[in-house]
């Protein structure tokens, strides 16, 4: 029976095509493992994507409304700590609404889901 393992030795001792038929055996092993690699990596991806629906079905509107707007900030390079501080022009870490309402229309903003 022959050994499955390849010394140095018996490697020498192939001839071309041998050499050839044992690389592309190990070549077809290797792509069996990144195929499944590949899966396994698709199935969590799909996994997260699912649970991401999932919660969005579940979202109220004020929660997607306020996503939007979080997203929206982000398409004009702000977060929402730096539009808050935007609004908050006396540094008294309160904002007033018509103060909010100025910053909204400036930069406009929406704050209801598309």
């Amino acid at each position: 029976m022959k050994k499955s393992v390849l010394s140095p030795v018996a490697v020498k001792r192939l001839n071309h095509q041998e050499i050839i038929d044992f690389n592309n055996a190990v070549v077809k092993i290797q792509a069996f493992f990144r195929g499944q690699l590949t899966l396994k990596r698709l199935a969590e991806k799909a996994r997260r994507m699912q649970q991401s629906v999932r919660a969005e079905r579940n979202a109220n509107p004020e929660e997607l409304a306020l996503k939007e707007f979080v997203t929206q900030l982000k398409a004009k390079g702000l977060s929402p700590e730096a539009f808050f501080r935007i609004c908050d022009g006396t540094y008294d870490k309160a904002v007033s609404a018509s103060q909010f309402k100025v910053q909204i229309m400036q930069l406009r903003l929406k704050l209801t889901p598309n």
